[in-house]
């Protein structure tokens, strides 16, 4: 053999860490029901619909009425990675005292190696954390410290804080019904 591969330079076998990212924001979560009393919860969930923003196609019952539409077939497609994992969380504020209530934070998603990890945020936090009204909400972090930074800005943002406060408050009502100091709020009040 006359050719002989070096990687030197080009691959980094350095360990990292690597843990899971609703694990890192499970551990940050637990730290917002310390601090309230156990009045707000941040939980983490599995997640199995979309993450992003898509558009439905309303053609797809109508080829299956007609028949088979000729269709393209693009061998790019089967070139590159083959059998990858997606894994999909929830991150959500909620208080025990009312469990119909919760406020959605963002969406993770991520591959088997866990990271990169793309935090899809809403929109009103994103704006929050970036100072501008067309900010980007699809963050991608490459380490568990990028998103842990972000999961605190996020915690720490004017958006989350505020509904913090509702979660404080709407706790407080309940608690007082609990008491028999005041009536259930129907549906259309809340």
């Amino acid at each position: 053999m006359s050719k002989k591969l070096d990687f030197g330079g080009k691959l980094d076998f350095n360990d990292i860490d690597l843990t899971a990212p609703h694990v890192v924001i499970e551990e940050l979560a637990s730290q917002i029901a310390q601090e309230t009393d156990g009045i707000i919860q941040g939980k983490v969930a599995p997640y199995s619909g979309h993450v992003y923003s898509y558009t439905q196609s309303g053609l797809a019952g109508l080829s299956a009425v007609l028949g088979s539409v000729e269709k393209r077939v693009d061998i790019q497609t089967t070139l590159g990675k083959q059998g990858e994992e997606s894994h999909k969380y929830e991150f959500y504020l909620c208080t025990p005292s009312y469990q119909r209530y919760k406020y959605r934070i963002c969406y993770l998603q991520h591959g088997a190696g866990n990271y990169p990890v793309n935090v899809v945020l809403e929109q009103n936090i994103a704006n929050d954390i970036y100072s501008d009204s067309n900010a980007g909400y699809i963050i991608k972090c490459q380490t568990r410290m990028e998103l842990e930074d972000l999961i605190v800005k996020v915690i720490y943002s004017k958006r989350v804080i505020s509904v913090m406060q509702e979660l404080i408050r709407i706790n407080q009502v309940y608690k007082e019904m609990d008491k028999g100091q005041g009536e259930l709020p129907s549906l259309e009040e809340t």
